[in-house]
C-alpha cells in the first residue's frame, strides 16, 4: 500500500466511486460471501435487500438475512475502449451487457421461505464507476511498474476521467475484443507496451472459466523510459 498516494480531495473522489462498486453493486455479494472488507468483524446481524416476484403475481423489496441472499457475481460488459476501435465517440461509456455468475446453491430453499417464484438482486447500476475503477487500477500499475517520475500528467490519458474532470472514460476503457478469458490459475492483472502506450489488462475472480477481460489504455510512457 502506497501511504498518502492522494491528495485529501482526490482520495474523496476515487473513494465515492470505489463505493459505488464495492458497496452498492457488490455489497451483497461481498458481505454475505465474507469478502475482506475494512470491517474487521463480519456482521451477522446485517439483512441485505432483495426484490421478489411472489406465486400470486406481487413484487415486493424485502431485507433478507445474510444466509438467504443469493450472491450472483455480476460483471459489467464494455465496448472495446473508443481510441483501440476508433470508433465514433460522444462520452461516457455505454454498458452493453453483463455476465452473471451464479452460485451453486440451490433457490428452491429461498423461493419457497419467501412464497417467491422469481428473485432479483441489486447491482450494476454504476458502470460507469466500474470503468473509472479499473482506469484507477490500471493507472496504479503503471505507477508501480515505471514510478511517477517516468510518468508526465499531461501524457497519461485516464487522470481527467478518474477526477472527473472529463467525461471520456469510455475512450479509454472497456473490454478486450475477445469477450471473455477461458479460466487462468491466477488473476490477470498486468501491462504491456504498444507504440509508446502503456496498455492495462485486468481479470476479476480468477476461478469463473469464462468471464470479461477489461483493457485500460493509460496513457504514453516517457521517451526515456522506453528502453
Amino acid at each position: 500500500m502506497l501511504g498518502r498516494a492522494s491528495c485529501k480531495k482526490c482520495a474523496a473522489i476515487t473513494s465515492a466511486f470505489e463505493a459505488k462498486v464495492q458497496k452498492d453493486d457488490m455489497g451483497g455479494l461481498r458481505y454475505s460471501t465474507g469478502f475482506p472488507s475494512s470491517h474487521k468483524k463480519r456482521r451477522t446481524d446485517l439483512r441485505l435487500p432483495m426484490e421478489i416476484v411472489t406465486r400470486s403475481g406481487e413484487i415486493k423489496d424485502i431485507q433478507v438475512p445474510l444466509k438467504d441472499y443469493y450472491p450472483a457475481i455480476v460483471l459489467p460488459v464494455f465496448d472495446p475502449p473508443a481510441c483501440i476501435d476508433e470508433r465514433e465517440y460522444d462520452g461516457g461509456i455505454e454498458l452493453v451487457g453483463y455476465t452473471v455468475t451464479r452460485p451453486k446453491r440451490s433457490l428452491d430453499e429461498i423461493l419457497e421461505k419467501y412464497d417467491a417464484k422469481e428473485i432479483a438482486t441489486y447491482s450494476m447500476r454504476w458502470p460507469e464507476a466500474w470503468a473509472r475503477m479499473f482506469a484507477k487500477i490500471g493507472y496504479s500499475l503503471a505507477v508501480k511498474q515505471y514510478g511517477l517520475d517516468r510518468l508526465k500528467q499531461q501524457d497519461i490519458y485516464v487522470l481527467d476521467a478518474i477526477i472527473g474532470t472529463k467525461n471520456d472514460i469510455g475512450r479509454w476503457v472497456g473490454c478486450l475484443d475477445e469477450p471473455t478469458f477461458e479460466g487462468e490459475k491466477d488473476q490477470i492483472v498486468g501491462l504491456f507496451l504498444k507504440d509508446g502506450e502503456i496498455h492495462a489488462v485486468i481479470k476479476l475472480f480468477s476461478w469463473i472459466r469464462k468471464i470479461p477481460a477489461y483493457l485500460v489504455v493509460v496513457g504514453k510512457l516517457s521517451d526515456d523510459a522506453k528502453s
